[in-house]
């Protein structure tokens, strides 16, 4: 089966991210390990606010769902990964090890 090519990212249009993070971080739904991805995305807004932002997230046991909202591919990629790192340093500070988080995918399209 050929891949198909996915449509050009278009800035109206947000995207679905999954962030999962490692076994080493524990369950992300503690009152420190949710203000750290708050935290993170705060941080995040402030850096790329003008291309990246998130829209809405929903905090799982194991990983955060978020809808994002970006300018190009480019920036998309540059938030995400930033936006990763950030929440990867915050909740290895918090559970004390090297885990970290791991993009699991994006999904374009209209959200419903």
């Amino acid at each position: 089966m050929r891949h198909v090519e996915r449509p050009a990212l278009a800035s109206r249009h947000p995207v679905q991210a999954t962030l999962r993070v490692t076994a080493a971080i524990g369950g992300l739904r503690t009152k420190a390990k949710v203000q750290a991805i708050r935290q993170a995305m705060r941080a995040a807004h402030e850096k790329r606010g003008d291309e990246f932002r998130v829209l809405q997230f929903s905090v799982q046991e194991t990983h955060v769902h978020l809808i994002v909202e970006a300018k190009s591919k480019e920036a998309l990629s540059r938030g995400l990964k930033g936006f990763e790192v950030r929440v990867a340093r915050k909740l290895n500070a918090i559970a004390g090890g090297r885990g970290g988080c791991s993009r699991t995918g994006t999904t374009r399209g209209r959200s419903r």
